[in-house]
């Protein structure tokens, strides 16, 4: 099996992971671009990276929503 192949199979397996079909969509694109992020770096260093940095992204906009409604509130 080439590893264009496996990068997809590998990226809906880890879509699928994620439980929820719109997540599920999103992670299966993330994971193919987290498999040509470790093909350029030859690391797993750089995927793992990146998926923090594609967390804490998502993460954000909540906290500041939570943050600005919680000052709203007192």
């Amino acid at each position: 099996m080439g590893k264009e192949k496996s990068s997809l199979i590998s990226s809906v397996i880890f879509g699928l992971c994620h439980r929820h079909v719109i997540q599920g969509i999103y992670a299966a694109l993330w994971g193919n671009v987290f498999y040509f992020v470790y093909e350029k770096h030859h690391s797993l260093k750089a995927p793992f990276s990146a998926h923090m940095i594609s967390n804490l992204l998502s993460f954000l906009p909540i906290l500041w929503i939570s943050l600005n409604h919680c000052e709203k509130e007192v």
